[in-house]
């Protein structure tokens, strides 16, 4: 650009006669000028959209990993270059209960909740943490995919957008004392409860009295002995380093858990229509990769409490039977309590088509 300033030095009538005012140049100067302005702002140019997200999640570990490698770059990628989120990890924002009320107020944008967290959000969740609802992954992928829209417009009733439907994954029960391969350890044990009703009614149904607390306040509480026994996922167990308390994990499928990414209905509608089709277009990707890598690090995870000293276990079929027999009447129980009764009437029913093709040998035809 200098040498749009350069002047020929060839006497002075020459260098009067090109600093006469010239009108047309000028004209294409300024016109020169706006370009290259206009184009300097858009290189360097603020994101519109700059945005704070919050988790429970500790940086580096488990959730927090495809939160930040799948997540949030699929999001971005979504807003060309005009979408900046900045992420508070490891609860510095409170827990799922404060992280919720910070979006509320719009002190948030958005947020990664845990399983307590979606529930709490979008009640009409609870039903996917019902005890013994799931076998395995592959029924609760079927459920999602065919329930994947009605849950996002329960969450939009919420005021929240559902940006990521996800696992907390199949919890697993840790304990300094039990483990839980007898029915009456589950009475014996003092649960440390943080999940929220569906979890205390199922410790009720088997005669046991849990006590609430925050999921900050879970360590505190083992270390003060408040409480012996814990059911949650392995990732928040080595993150939170809650697992120096335990002896004992137990990793029958008792309870599976939803975890969401999710972002304010009003934050969400001020982006243009284009960076919402392009999200559609991404959003079975972002969901698959990041349940297909939360799933390994669940068993990763697994495997290093073992080596840490853990005695991982597995109740045996019986007991378990007799354990999902006391505790299958909590499913109606909680019906028009904590979720609407048609909510769980269509997950049933759906699981129950993707059983029914499974047993023919053609559950391949349903996913």
């Amino acid at each position: 650009m200098a040498s749009l300033f350069f002047l020929p030095r060839k006497g002075g009538a020459l260098l009067a006669s090109a600093l006469r005012p010239r009108p047309a140049a000028w004209v294409a100067m300024l016109v020169l000028f706006a370009f290259l302005f206009s184009v300097g702002a858009a290189l360097g140019q603020e994101p519109r959209f700059n945005w704070k997200f919050a988790t429970l999640a500790p940086e580096g570990v488990g959730y927090a990993v495809q939160i930040k490698h799948v997540v949030k770059p699929k999001l971005e990628e979504v807003g060309q270059g005009d979408i900046r989120i900045k992420i508070y990890w490891s609860g510095v924002m409170g827990d799922d209960a404060g992280i919720i009320r910070k979006m509320r107020f719009g002190h948030l944008n958005g947020a990664g909740l845990t399983g307590s967290g979606s529930i709490s959000l979008c009640p009409e969740m609870s039903v996917l943490s019902l005890p013994f609802l799931f076998s395995d992954y592959d029924e609760v992928d079927y459920v999602r995919k065919n329930m994947r829209d009605d849950f996002e417009s329960y969450m939009e009733t919420s005021g929240a957008f559902l940006f990521a439907f996800i696992d907390q994954g199949f919890d697993q029960i840790y304990s300094k004392k039990y483990s839980f391969t007898k029915e009456e350890d589950f009475r014996a044990a003092r649960f440390l409860t943080w999940y929220g009703p569906v979890e205390e009614e199922f410790y009720r149904s088997l005669g046991n009295n849990p006590i609430p607390v925050s999921f900050p306040r879970v360590l505190p509480s083992l270390k003060d002995d408040v409480g012996d026994s814990f059911m949650g996922p392995a990732i928040l167990v080595v993150g939170s380093t809650m697992f120096t308390m335990f002896k004992h994990a137990n990793t029958t499928f008792i309870r599976y858990s939803p975890a969401c990414c999710v972002i304010r209905m009003e934050d969400w509608n001020s982006l243009p229509q284009e960076y919402v089709d392009a999200y559609y277009s991404l959003r079975d990707g972002i969901e698959n990769e990041f349940c297909v890598q939360n799933r390994r690090d669940d068993k990763k995870y697994l495997v290093a409490l073992s080596k840490y000293g853990i005695s991982v276990t597995r109740t045996d079929p019986e007991t378990v039977a007799a354990i999902r027999e006391k505790v299958k009447p909590v499913w109606k129980e909680l019906e028009g309590r904590v979720y609407p009764p048609e909510v769980l009437e269509k997950v049933t029913t759906h699981l129950q088509q993707y059983r029914n093709a499974k047993a023919s040998g053609q559950e391949g035809e349903v996913r």
